[in-house]
Parts: structure tokens; C-alpha cells; sequence
């Protein structure tokens, strides 16, 4: 426990922690105040509904009598713009012909929620609302899952998962936590502290295991400790600038569940970092292999490798941080498909496995291999 204490006191001393906490956590406190200072606690009324329809209807009413006017002042000519004036024939006047285009029915009235939506934080199925819930013009469109036949087997396209601020922002935040957790043990190997390290405790596998715990945990405190904040920073707004409707007790449970898994995903990238640390011994390196491979692996997984799309690091922990489900490519005639391989369970058994392997390689290089 003291070996834990100490890496802890460690992690928590260096700067990129402290500088990622405290840069985030302003960003997330300007980003509230902002919230709050633009929104307006109004609700779309009927009155601006029905002007805005009213304009509508005016605009269309002055265009389409502009045309029979102007079909009019040429003599009626049937062949009027390709043949389009016989069927201005039918209308005696310009009022007449306005009366038949420009219908109540036709438009559909847009009325902007000035609102903040306290369920634009976490969403499980609705990708873009029009206005909080308790609007009477909120539209929600939602992507559901289709089913498909694939040589006479039933199967269903995956789930995306959930959509909001919370999962996007769960999602940036681990970039952060790669680059605080590769610094951790690569600081020491660039600052040749791992040597006074081993002479302390030379057991090496105490040593690395202690870096491991002591940088998961803390990965885990920083990403549930941001998003929370985040979510404390947008209460203001949802309460006095805007609607808290819909944010009920399912709502709560679930996103309480997607900063856990948030976490848990953090603490899991907390070990792959370090493992590549360890391997390499560069801070760099780790950053490099994890974020390099991040970016590139969805290109490769969709055009080169579609068969390792379900294997994916990457496809799975993403799948895992929005729990959705993971995707695999089927050939379906002379076209590819792609469809659900596994769910949010199986995707995180997948980067649990990828992290078991990754610490197994660091831990018996770091075991053998001198140190300075």
C-alpha cells in the first residue's frame, strides 16, 4: 500500500495531470456560463408559430401570383415556360392560383426552442431534437436499427448507441487521458527515476503494478471528476435558462452509466498507454501508438481489414463509451452490408482482453530488461 501511495503522490504531483484537470475543468466552467448567458428561459409560443406561417404564407402567396402575372402580361401563351402556362390556364386570376399553391397544410412550421435542454446532455436513441420535450413543435429523429437477410439469416444493423454532450465529450476527454498516463512512466525513463524506483522496491512487477493501479485509478477519477463537473456546470442553465423536461429517473440512471463506463474505458486506455511506455520507453511512443492507431484504424477497418472490424480496439471501445453495439462487414450479393457483431458487454471484454495481453508483454519486458 505505501509502494501504491507513493506512485499516486507521484501521478498527481506532475504537471500534465494537474494541467489537464485544471484546463478542462475551466473549459467545462466557461462552457456553463456560456450555456446559461445564451439561452433564454422562454418557450416558443403559439403567436410566433402562427406569424411565422403567416410570412410564409405571404412569401408564397407574392411568388406564385408573380408568376400567373407575368404568364398574364406575355398574352397567355399556353407554351408559357415549356407548357407550364396551360396549366396557369386554369386559374382566372393570380389570387386564385395563389389560393391553390400556397395551402395551410404545405409548410411546416420551424420555431426555434431558445431553450437549454437538460436531455441534450445524454440521449439513448434521439440523434437531433427540435426543441426540449414539453415543446409542442420538439421533433425527434431517431436512427433505429433495420433488420436485414444475409443468405436467409435474420440479422439486424447495430445500434450507434447514445448521442449528447456527456458521450462526445466522454469520448475527447480520453485523448487527454492517453497523454497524462504515457507522461507518467515515460517522465521517468526520460528523468531516469525508474532506476531510484527499483532500488527502493526491487520486485519489478510490484513496481510496474503498483504505476498501473496508481494510473488507472486516477484516470478514473479525472473522467468521471470532468463529466460530472460537466454536468453540474449545465444544471444552471437547464433550471433557469431553460427546460428540465424528460430528465426523469431513467434519464439520471442513464447517464450516470455512461460516465461510469467513461471511466472504466479511461482506466483501461490508463494501461495501454503505459504498457507502450514501458515497452519503448518513450512518452511519445505512447501517445503516438494510441492516438495514431485511433485515427487511422477506421479506415483500415472498413476498406482493408473489414474482417477485423469486429476485433477492432478501437470500434469496440467506442461501442463500449456509447453503449452501442459493434459492427461487422457481410457480403450480401454484389453489394457489402454491415451488421451487429456484438454488444456493449462483448465489446468491453474485447479491450479488457487487449489490455490483459498489453500489460502481460510490458511486464515481462519490464521484468528483464535493464533499465537505464
Amino acid at each position: 500500500m505505501s509502494l501504491l501511495w507513493v506512485e499516486l503522490r507521484r501521478f498527481w504531483l506532475r504537471r500534465p495531470a494537474r494541467a489537464v484537470v485544471i484546463g478542462v475543468a475551466a473549459a467545462v466552467a466557461v462552457a456553463g456560463i456560456v450555456t446559461f448567458f445564451t439561452h433564454s428561459p422562454e418557450a416558443p409560443s403559439p403567436a410566433t408559430a402562427e406569424a411565422q406561417l403567416n410570412e410564409q404564407l405571404a412569401e408564397c402567396r407574392q411568388y406564385t401570383g408573380d408568376d400567373w402575372r407575368a404568364w398574364d402580361a406575355l398574352g397567355r401563351d399556353p407554351d408559357y415556360q415549356g407548357g407550364f402556362g396551360e396549366y396557369l390556364s386554369q386559374f382566372d386570376s393570380a389570387d386564385e392560383y395563389a389560393d391553390e399553391q400556397c395551402q395551410r397544410e404545405f409548410f411546416e412550421v420551424y420555431v426555434p426552442d431558445k431553450r437549454y435542454c437538460l436531455v441534450g446532455l445524454w440521449s439513448e436513441d434521439v440523434s437531433y431534437r427540435q426543441g426540449c420535450p414539453d415543446s409542442e413543435y420538439a421533433q425527434a429523429f431517431t436512427e433505429e436499427p433495420y433488420e436485414v437477410v444475409i443468405d436467409g439469416e435474420r440479422v439486424h444493423t447495430p445500434d450507434r448507441g447514445q448521442y449528447g454532450v456527456i458521450p462526445a465529450t466522454s469520448l475527447a476527454l480520453l485523448a487527454a487521458v492517453i497523454v497524462v498516463a504515457a507522461s507518467f512512466v515515460g517522465g521517468e525513463y526520460r528523468a531516469g527515476t525508474i532506476e531510484t524506483s527499483l532500488l527502493w522496491e526491487p520486485r519489478r512487477w510490484r513496481v510496474l503494478g503498483a504505476k498501473y493501479v496508481a494510473a488507472s485509478l486516477s484516470a478514473f477519477v479525472i473522467q468521471v471528476g470532468l463529466l460530472s463537473l460537466l454536468v453540474a456546470a449545465f444544471i444552471p442553465a437547464a433550471v433557469w435558462r431553460g427546460s428540465t423536461a424528460g430528465a426523469d429517473s431513467e434519464f439520471w440512471r442513464g447517464l450516470f452509466m455512461t460516465i461510469l463506463r467513461g471511466g472504466v474505458a479511461a482506466a483501461l486506455l490508463a494501461v495501454l498507454a503505459i504498457s507502450v511506455v514501458v515497452v519503448t520507453k518513450h512518452t511519445a511512443a505512447g501517445i503516438a501508438v494510441l492516438l495514431g492507431y485511433a485515427a487511422i484504424s477506421p479506415a483500415l477497418v472498413n476498406t482493408i481489414f473489414r474482417s477485423l472490424r469486429p476485433r477492432d480496439i478501437s470500434e469496440n471501445l467506442f461501442a463500449f463509451v456509447n453503449g452501442g453495439e459493434v459492427a461487422r462487414w457481410v457480403e450480401s450479393g454484389v453489394s457489402r452490408q454491415y451488421v451487429v457483431s456484438h454488444g456493449t458487454a462483448m465489446a468491453l471484454l474485447h479491450v479488457v482482453v487487449y489490455a490483459a495481453v498489453a500489460v502481460a508483454i510490458a511486464g515481462f519486458v519490464f521484468a528483464r530488461r535493464d533499465v537505464d
